[in-house]
């Protein structure tokens, strides 16, 4: 409920369909493991699903806004049609997949991983099987998108586990998605992504960078508009992004837009409801009283703290939380 955007942190808070990738140095599936020594090793874990699971695929890459699934995937549209339901990241991306036993089980190795997980610091961000997974889970998974040879995108849903660990300068975040295959050894990945350093820099969107992202991704969210503590009134500070949104809405007439207020989650669920809602409502006086934008053009909307971007557990989290998000309608 602090400020929007107290501290820095990424502009644009979006999900893309296909993450952009660099440095690949392995592709998955091409990478056949003759030995059994533990291939992964992040933050002093060591971890090997089973002792005569096999490694057949591994990757290294940076990604920009790598969307993890972070709830129940019940829309139709990929990633794109089911941006509530993932966090995005920009980091390192490290991938490997092992494949299993045919007589291991699934949900007792699930177990193992999130305990030793857990022994490292790390907390359960979301968890599910099957059907819990919601219905178009397998088309947008991990497994599907990165090692489709090993995970149907249609077929059955396995086991899939998300694990977060907050840091003071970046985040950690370990993703386990096991198969189901209908015949056959079963495989898991495992993706550990470490987020970029938290960045010192000016939180300014221009109107053609606004544009851009509604284009490609159906919103923006922006953390150039700050409010007091506790506050629906406006801060002096805001007017370059309001002065931006202005210019996007010129730009294009028929542009129409909700603007919806985002809290962390700090205080009751109603007040924040409230007070997102209070704090939209503030920006579409702003920009009707200040800058001639027709009132029917805009629609403010508050979501309080349920549609979260990260964490609330984190200052870095809370921050990114924290956020106005320009919808068109």
């Amino acid at each position: 409920m602090a400020l929007i955007a107290s501290l820095f942190v990424p502009m644009l808070a979006i999900a893309a369909q296909n993450p952009s990738q660099s440095s690949a140095q392995t592709s998955i599936g091409k990478h056949q493991s003759t030995h059994n020594k533990p291939a992964v090793s992040h933050d002093a874990l060591q971890w090997r699903p089973t002792k005569q699971a096999k490694l057949v695929g591994r990757s290294k890459r940076h990604v920009k806004k790598y969307p993890i699934i972070v709830r129940k995937v019940v829309q139709v549209g990929g990633i794109r049609g089911n941006l509530a339901a993932t966090r995005t990241v920009d980091g390192r991306l490290s991938t490997h997949i092992y494949r299993l036993p045919a007589q291991s089980k699934p949900a007792a190795v699930v177990s193992s991983f999130q305990k030793q997980l857990t022994g490292k610091g790390y907390q359960a961000v979301f968890q599910c099987s099957g059907k819990q997974c919601g219905p178009h889970f397998a088309q947008v998974s991990p497994g599907a998108r990165h090692a489709s040879q090993y995970f149907s995108s249609n077929g059955p849903v396995g086991h899939y586990f998300v694990a977060e660990k907050s840091g003071p300068a970046f985040d950690r975040y370990v993703v386990m998605q096991i198969s189901a295959p209908s015949s056959g050894k079963p495989h898991a990945l495992i993706n550990h992504i470490r987020t970029q350093p938290l960045q010192i820099a000016s939180i300014h969107v221009s109107a053609h960078q606004m544009a851009q992202s509604i284009h490609k991704t159906g919103r923006v969210a922006l953390y150039g508009i700050y409010f007091a503590t506790n506050s629906a009134q406006l801060q002096p500070k805001s007017k370059p992004t309001l002065t931006q949104i202005a210019k996007l809405l010129a730009n294009n007439p028929k542009l129409n837009l909700l603007v919806v207020g985002h809290t962390d989650s700090r205080g009751s669920f109603q007040y924040n409801m409230k007070l997102s809602r209070r704090r939209a409502k503030a920006v579409v006086n702003a920009l009707v009283n200040n800058y001639g934008v027709d009132r029917s053009r805009l629609k403010p909307w508050g979501d309080g703290y349920t549609a979260p971007r990260a964490t609330n557990r984190s200052k870095r989290g809370r921050a990114r939380n924290r956020r106005v998000e320009l919808v068109p309608r």
